[in-house]
């Protein structure tokens, strides 16, 4: 993790130790976190936008090139700063301030994908949910297909997509959770912040989308 503010990263690291069981390792200066690169084995990076001695884009590349994944944390959001990390392969983008609730969600879902841990297949989804006498339509499966593969999608993806209405997609939303729940498969759709649907893993259908 690459944050300059000590507190902040002492606190995240702990939660990340803690409730997450996933060793994490951190500092404020870039040049330290690239030369451990070099030695540890890395899955993620957890960084923030703003650090000392580097342009605020250049790092986002490098630690794409070397196969990891990153997640941005920032107090300076912008919709335009958002879109730029995304461009450049930040997988996630958390503004500043959050929760810590709202940041185990966002980092169980990159890491459970990241380890190649999601417990199931589209076909193993579809078939499930057949069982039922559901059907999976071509909006369940882009979206399933995003959420097994990358744990999230882009709301204006899924709209420009489908060409659909904001109102509508929460009901492709409500619908699916429910799809899900009945054929017991612990997976749910649920918004983060203005324009992701986010897949998680393993916990109540608590979600703004519908679900119990």
């Amino acid at each position: 993790m690459l944050e300059d503010n000590t507190w902040l990263a002492r606190r995240l690291a702990e939660v990340i130790r803690t409730r997450l069981n996933v060793q994490c390792w951190w500092t404020s200066f870039p040049s330290v976190a690239l030369r451990r690169l070099k030695n540890k084995r890395v899955e993620l990076v957890i960084q923030d936008l703003y650090l000392p001695d580097v342009p605020r884009f250049d790092l986002i590349p490098k630690f794409r090139s070397q196969g990891l994944r990153v997640l941005i944390i920032t107090g300076k959001h912008t919709l335009e700063v958002k879109q730029k990390c995304l461009k450049l392969g930040a997988q996630l983008y958390i503004p500043k301030p959050f929760t810590l609730e709202e940041f185990v969600d966002e980092l169980k879902s990159i890491l459970s994908v990241a380890s190649g841990s999601v417990p199931w297949s589209l076909e193993g989804i579809k078939e499930a949910v057949d069982k039922f006498n559901f059907r999976i339509t071509p909006k369940d499966e882009y979206l399933l297909y995003h959420a097994l593969r990358f744990g999230a999608i882009d709301k204006r993806s899924m709209l420009r997509y489908f060409n659909i209405k904001p109102g509508n997609l929460r009901v492709v939303l409500y619908r699916l959770n429910n799809k899900l729940k009945m054929a017991g498969i612990p997976l749910f759709f649920r918004g983060t912040y203005t324009d992701k649907i986010q897949a998680v893993w393993g916990k109540s259908r608590n979600s703004k989308y519908g679900g119990n």
